[in-house]
């Protein structure tokens, strides 16, 4: 309820603000990827509202389950809301844009935490970008976004842009990768986590390390993250293809998504035998 309560005055914010731009998008998904993390093994509802007042952006996203997950909370309950502010400026075809993201969390035993992030992107074939996360709360972890995208036109501009393609590589930093996400069971046990030698509730850095948690490491055998294999490295990589249809104030679009963790001493929580996923979903976005 909390989680909603703020996606819903965030969207009220554009109301306020008579010179603003807004965007609502909404979302169905078959699952729940973030940074190579399966957060959600079922459908999931993402509704979010975006303002843009000159350089600076705001926004708001939530993620809702429509089946109970295990660890993830109920269904028709939001379990994550996402709230951002970044400042955009553009120089010639360089694009940099710097800001901060605070993550809330509902249905779980996750503390909020927060991260700050700057990033380049240039007007270029394949649109290349770079952007930089680090989190100032919990994990104190950092992680690392290369990607590119590219539309092959379809030779219907009144219909559709094209078929959009984009792609990305994600490097995490030992804190990032230790806070997020356990050892591989198929590789050699590592250590138990500090608070306890149970599965605990794993896979993001607000986890809490009460009895029998394990804390954010997961604990037990080959549940926890081995001090001297969470270097600094590649953790995943993701390829996207989506079909935008226009509307005469926005778009619709499906599209799918191939996610494939990099690092084999990593795995998701709850998730341990999977190392790739596939999603597919669909989009509407209402522009204002």
């Amino acid at each position: 309820m909390r989680c909603m309560i703020l996606i819903l005055l965030a969207a009220g914010l554009w109301g306020a603000m008579p010179a603003a731009d807004a965007a609502l998008d909404v979302t169905f998904q078959s699952n729940y990827i973030w940074r190579g993390l399966k957060n959600d093994d079922g459908p999931v509802f993402q509704p979010g509202v975006t303002v843009l007042l000159g350089d600076f952006t705001l926004g708001a996203w939530g993620n809702m389950p429509l089946t109970d997950q295990e660890n993830g909370g109920d269904a028709f309950r939001f379990n994550r809301g996402d709230f951002s502010i970044s400042y955009d400026r553009q120089w010639g075809r360089v694009l940099l844009s710097g800001g901060a993201a605070l993550y809330v969390f509902s249905q779980q035993e996750f503390d909020t935490t927060a991260e700050v992030f700057a990033g380049i992107m240039v007007d270029a074939p394949l649109s290349p970008m770079v952007t930089l996360y680090q989190d100032v709360a919990e994990t104190r972890g950092t992680y690392l976004l290369l990607g590119g995208s590219h539309t092959i036109g379809l030779g219907a501009p009144d219909i559709t842009d094209g078929l959009e393609i984009s792609a990305g590589l994600g490097f995490g930093s030992s804190d990032f990768k230790r806070g997020y996400f356990r050892g591989n069971p198929d590789r050699e046990p590592g250590p138990p986590a500090a608070g306890g030698s149970g599965g605990g509730v794993l896979g993001d850095p607000r986890a809490k390390n009460g009895p029998g948690d394990g804390g954010v490491n997961g604990g037990g055998s080959g549940g926890g993250m081995p001090a001297d294999d969470a270097a600094w490295g590649l953790t995943d990589f993701s390829v996207r293809l989506s079909l935008p249809i226009k509307l005469p104030k926005g778009t619709i679009s499906g599209h799918i998504q191939y996610v494939r963790l990099a690092d084999e001493d990593i795995r998701s929580p709850r998730f341990e035998e999977d190392d790739d996923y596939v999603s597919f979903g669909m989009t509407y976005l209402l522009i204002f």
